[in-house]
C-alpha cells in the first residue's frame, strides 16, 4: 500500500511538472509571438498575445509593461495606464512603467503626478545611491518651478538616504539660500566645504559660490569675499560679478536715468552696505537727493523762462530743463503739458518726447507711454544708445504684467551701460512670474 501511495505521488509531481513546464513554453511563445509585433508595429496583435501570455500566468511585470506600450501607440491611455501600474504592482522596482507614466504626465503638464510617481519609484528602489538620486532628481525639478519649500522637503530626504551625498547637500544649500535663510545655508555649505579641502574645479566653485552668497545674505562681507576666491571661474564669475558695489552702482545708474529713483536708491543702498564708502555710489546719491528736493524751486524762473520762446534752439534746452525739474519734483500733468509745447515747437526733440513718455507712464497712461516710445524707436537722430534707453523704459512699464512684451524689449536694451540694469530687470520679471511657493 505504502509502495501504491509513493507512486501515485511521483506520477503526480511528474505530471504537474509537466503542465508547469508546458504552460511557462507556452507563455514564452505568446510573449514572443507578442515582441514580433510590437517590433513590426502591429500594436493590436501585440496586445493580443501579450494577453494570452498573460491569461497563462498574470506574474510578468515586463508583459504588463510592453502591452502598455502597445495600447499607448494606439492612443488608448487609459488602459495604457492599468497595464503600467499593474506591472508596478507584480515588481515595484521595475522602473520602465513609472517612467512611462511620468513621460505622460509631463505631456500632460500635470507636475504633481510626475512628483508623486518619482517618488513612488525613488521609495521602491532598493539601491541607496539611486534611491538617493531620485530624491534629487525630484527636488531640482521642484526647484526649477520655484517651489522651494517642497524642494526642501526632498533635499532633507536624499540626504537622510546617503548622509554624504555632496549634490543633495549642495542643493539644500541652494534651496536655503533661495529661501533667504543664510545663517542654515552657511552653515550646510562650511561643513560641505571643508570636506573639499584644497580643491579648485568647477564642481568645488559651486560649493563656494553658494557659501558666499549665504555670507553676503547674512551681510557678512569679508566671509563672502574669502569664499569667492575660490569660485571666481567659469559660470560663477559673472554671478560673483553681480553681487559687487560696482554691478549695483551701474544698475542704479540706469534707473536714475528713466526717473525710477526708489529702485536706483535700493541698488545704491545694495553698493553701500558692502563698501560705505563706495565713492560713485555715494555722488549719484546725493544728486538724486539734490534733484528730489530742491528742483522745485527752480521751476518758476524757467517757466518765465519760456514765456516768448520761439523756434531758437536755446529754447529746447531750457524746455528739457523744465520737464526734467517737473519730473523730478513728482509733477507729472504739468511735465506732460511741457513736453507737448515744447514738441509743438520742435516736433524732433527727442528728449522732451523721451520724457513726456515718462511722465504718461508716472501717470499711469501705459499704453500712450509705450506708444510715443515705439514711435521714437525709428525718430530721425536717434542712436544705438537712446535705443537702448528707450527699450529699458518699455520694460519698466511692461513689467511682470506682460513679461514676454518686457523681456522682448529687455533683450533689445541690453547694450552698453544699460546691460547689467537690462539683465537684473530680466531676471526679476522671470523670478516674479515664476510658480514659486
Amino acid at each position: 500500500m505504502k509502495q501504491l501511495f509513493t507512486g501515485l505521488f511521483c506520477l503526480f509531481v511528474l505530471l504537474s511538472s509537466n503542465a508547469f513546464a508546458q504552460e511557462k513554453n507556452h507563455f514564452k511563445q505568446f510573449f514572443e509571438k507578442g515582441e514580433r509585433h510590437r517590433k513590426a508595429k502591429e500594436y493590436k496583435e501585440a496586445i493580443f498575445e501579450y494577453s494570452s501570455a498573460l491569461l497563462i500566468a498574470d506574474t510578468s511585470a515586463t508583459t504588463h509593461f510592453w502591452k502598455g506600450v502597445c495600447h499607448l501607440k494606439l492612443q488608448e491611455y487609459d488602459a495604457a495606464m492599468k497595464d503600467w501600474d499593474k506591472s508596478i504592482a507584480i515588481d515595484p522596482t521595475f522602473k520602465p512603467p513609472y517612467l512611462e507614466k511620468i513621460n505622460a504626465y509631463k505631456a500632460k503638464n500635470d507636475n504633481e503626478k510626475v512628483i508623486e510617481i518619482m517618488n513612488s519609484m525613488a521609495n521602491a528602489d532598493p539601491d541607496v545611491d539611486s534611491k538617493a538620486n531620485g530624491k534629487l532628481n525630484i527636488a531640482k525639478l521642484l526647484f526649477d518651478m520655484k517651489r522651494y519649500n517642497r524642494a526642501m522637503q526632498f533635499t532633507k530626504e536624499a540626504m537622510s538616504v546617503k548622509s554624504d551625498y555632496m549634490d543633495a547637500i549642495l542643493m539644500h544649500g541652494q534651496v536655503l539660500n533661495k529661501l533667504g535663510k543664510c545663517v542654515e545655508a552657511a552653515q550646510t555649505l562650511e561643513k560641505a566645504t571643508a570636506k573639499l579641502g584644497d580643491s579648485n574645479t568647477q564642481a568645488s566653485a559651486a560649493f563656494f559660490y553658494e557659501l558666499g552668497y549665504a555670507y553676503h545674505q547674512c551681510g557678512k562681507f569679508d566671509k563672502s569675499k574669502e569664499a569667492f576666491t575660490r569660485a571666481d571661474f567659469g559660470p560663477y564669475k559673472a554671478l560673483i560679478a553681480k553681487l559687487q558695489p560696482d554691478y549695483y552702482y551701474s544698475v542704479a545708474s540706469v534707473y536714475s536715468q528713466v526717473y525710477e529713483y526708489e529702485t536706483a536708491e535700493n541698488m545704491l543702498n545694495n553698493a553701500l552696505r558692502i563698501d560705505e564708502t563706495y565713492a560713485q555710489a555715494n555722488v549719484l546719491m546725493a544728486d538724486m537727493e539734490i534733484k528730489q528736493g530742491q528742483y522745485q524751486k527752480g521751476i518758476p524762473f524757467l517757466q518765465k523762462a519760456l514765456q516768448n520762446a520761439n523756434g531758437d534752439k536755446s529754447y529746447e534746452m531750457i524746455y528739457t530743463r523744465l520737464i526734467d525739474m517737473m519730473l523730478n519734483a513728482k509733477k507729472y500733468a504739468e511735465a506732460i503739458t511741457y513736453a507737448d509745447k515744447c514738441l509743438g515747437i520742435f516736433p524732433n526733440a527727442k528728449n522732451a518726447t523721451f520724457m513726456k513718455a515718462v511722465a504718461l507712464n508716472k501717470s499711469e497712461k501705459k499704453e500712450e507711454a509705450i506708444e510715443l516710445l515705439n514711435n521714437l524707436m525709428n525718430a530721425p537722430g536717434v542712436t544705438q544708445v537712446d535705443r537702448a534707453q528707450y527699450n529699458f523704459l518699455l520694460g519698466t512699464i511692461y513689467g511682470s504684467s506682460k513679461p514676454e512684451e518686457a523681456k522682448k524689449a529687455l533683450t533689445e536694451s541690453r547694450k552698453g551701460p544699460f546691460t547689467n540694469a537690462s539683465q537684473y530687470l530680466y531676471d526679476l520679471i522671470d523670478e516674479q512670474t515664476g510658480k514659486g511657493i
